[in-house]
């Protein structure tokens, strides 16, 4: 297991000091005058660096996180994953509202606006911000639940047969499809699936969309379940957070993101599936 901390800083910090720490570990470190998030760092590298801080500066830690590494992740076959864990907000849906007919895109037949769940997408996205800053990312997730991938890494996933996705299109504000970008999406949702006796249910709607609390290490479904899994599947049951999608992804298209650069806990956010 590696770990992602966060430290909130009291006192000044120096660059020597930062300087010190980033040869303590092999991780990533990334600082403010605030804050200071140590990611890739070991339970024992993370013990050390602290005991070290503790005599420069003053901090208290905000996060700490622990994440699989990419060797412990190829023990599962699939993966609950949410997208980014910062969202890559350059690109935006023009006129993305959670409000009544707020989106020519969606559906609203069933839309709660009290939890902002049952939405239906119906038809491709209008987008903004598809620059070439944009455009040559692999993989950007504005809104964690919607997918956009480059026309090259969306070759790649085809040419590697990956059962259950689908690109649609994306337009400009002239209606013109993009020939970079694609929104990747999952082909089918999957309903009944997911152990409820592992998750629990927030109290504050009572819409017919059924809204969990996923834990943060492990997700549970039903055994039965992997033999109808493909290698990208949507739940019927959300998350309790109201942009957070539920896909389900296999080892091999995990595979992918990994062979592409793509990171699972830096550029993408995973958490391994238990059957039971």
């Amino acid at each position: 297991m590696k770990k992602q901390i966060l430290l909130a800083i009291n006192s000044e910090i120096s660059l020597d000091v930062i300087n010190k720490i980033k040869k303590m570990f092999g991780g990533k470190i990334s600082h403010s005058k605030l804050y200071v998030t140590l990611d890739g760092i070991t339970a024992e590298e993370a013990e050390h660096v602290l005991n070290y801080l503790k005599n420069v500066v003053d901090f208290e830690i905000d996060m700490d996180l622990n994440y699989f590494t990419d060797e412990e992740l190829m023990g599962f076959d699939f993966f609950y994953c949410t997208g980014q864990r910062k969202p890559d907000t350059g690109i935006r849906f023009i006129d993305f509202e959670f409000k009544m007919n707020g989106n020519a895109s969606f559906d609203y037949t069933n839309f709660c606006p009290k939890c902002k769940k049952g939405l239906k997408q119906i038809s491709p996205f209008v987008v903004k911000g598809l620059s070439k800053k944009y455009a040559a990312k692999k993989f950007v997730s504005p809104f964690w639940a919607y997918w956009i991938v480059s026309s090259e890494f969306m070759e790649k996933i085809q040419q590697h047969n990956i059962s259950g996705v689908e690109f649609w299109e994306l337009l400009n504000y002239k209606g013109e499809a993009s020939k970079t970008n694609f929104q990747m999406k999952p082909a089918r949702i999957l309903q009944n699936v997911l152990d409820l006796k592992y998750v629990k249910f927030p109290k504050d709607c009572n819409c017919i969309n059924q809204r969990v609390g996923i834990p943060d290490t492990t997700v549970r479904l039903h055994r039965e379940a992997k033999n109808i899994l493909l290698d990208f599947n949507e739940l019927y049951e959300h998350n309790s957070s109201n942009l957070t999608g539920m896909y389900i992804i296999s080892k091999k298209l995990l595979k992918i993101f990994i062979e592409e650069g793509i990171r699972p806990h830096w550029d993408i956010d995973i958490i391994p599936v238990e059957f039971v």
